[in-house]
């Protein structure tokens, strides 16, 4: 009986230290920062929806609602390489159900 105790420690000291040389060292780090500063840019986004039933005559007030938007951003001296137009679209208003152009 002794003799069976003495091998079963001798083999669970050994497994243990076996388990241990395994083990690799590591070392964790973790941190956080945090940066306040003043905006310096701002964008704005505008868009101009004009509607009627001739198509140059709606193309004609809607540039005269976006030269009064340049006038009013140039007036507030706003750089001219600060501000863009993209986009002009021309569309029918379609009414699917009927299908028949909206007048």
């Amino acid at each position: 009986m002794k003799k069976t105790a003495l091998i079963f420690i001798l083999a669970f000291t050994t497994l243990l230290e076996a388990q241990e040389l395994k083990q690799v060292p590591m070392i964790n780090v973790s941190g956080e920062g945090k940066i306040k500063v003043v905006p310096d840019q701002a964008l704005v986004s505008i868009s101009l929806e004009t509607k009627g039933t001739n198509a140059a005559d709606v193309k004609k007030e809607n540039d005269i609602k976006m030269d009064a938007v340049l006038k009013y951003i140039k007036k507030a001296n706003i750089a001219k390489e600060d501000f863009q137009t993209q986009r002009v679209s021309l569309n029918p208003n379609y009414d699917y159900e009927k299908r028949n152009t909206i007048i």
